[in-house]
């Protein structure tokens, strides 16, 4: 399983070097772990990896991976070597992406949920909390109702992705909008004056 991760075999790699074999990068505390491993045999010290690990095969290919390094010691307590267990852990990071992108986000439109964009509002006027005004916009669709009794529901839902995907477009990177539930949306426009936020509107 080593071999099929890393993409080298043991017998073309033997006696080269762990940091041209092991490529796997720890993206959070910046560090390559083939490196963390010489100087756990160098100098015995050892640091904790994240939870972020990505490892590069031979053909520069990414896996996220889980990694543990542990001593092998002698009789007098100095390290003698290391063993290193990975294991592939990607189909398993995507899912979680996915359930936590579920939690936050409206399923149909793909627009913040109500409970979402409620925590990134107090997030934001944390941030923004300089004097500038800020403009709170909820609307909703006129008739919509009709669309789903005529056309059924399937239009319905075609047109509030729809405009979804119009309001993600006319906003700038920072404001927020959300899908509230039903044909109710809401926007929050940051730190801008009045005249700006007519013109997002439009």
């Amino acid at each position: 399983i080593a071999e099929k991760l890393t993409g080298h075999i043991t017998r073309d790699v033997t006696g080269t070097s762990i940091t041209q074999i092991f490529k796997a990068y720890d993206e959070i505390n910046k560090r390559w772990m083939a490196d963390c491993i010489v100087n756990f045999l160098r100098k015995g010290s050892y640091y904790m990896p994240s939870n972020d690990i990505i490892l590069y095969d031979n053909e520069d290919s990414k896996l996220e991976i889980s990694i543990t390094i542990a001593p092998i010691q002698g009789t007098n307590d100095e390290v003698l070597g290391t063993v290193t267990t990975f294991q592939d852990i990607t189909k398993e990071k995507i899912m979680a992406k996915h359930i936590g992108h579920q939690a936050c986000h409206d399923a149909l439109t793909g627009l913040l949920n109500r409970r979402e964009f409620e925590k990134k509002v107090e997030q934001a006027l944390t941030l923004y909390s300089d004097g500038k005004a800020h403009a709170l916009c909820i609307m909703d669709l006129d008739r919509f109702k009709i669309i789903n009794d005529t056309l059924g529901h399937a239009a319905g839902d075609e047109l509030l992705k729809q405009v979804a995907q119009r309001l993600r477009r006319s906003l700038r990177d920072y404001d927020l909008v959300a899908r509230l539930g039903g044909d109710e949306f809401v926007l929050l426009l940051l730190g801008s004056d009045f005249e700006n936020n007519l013109q997002v509107l439009k």
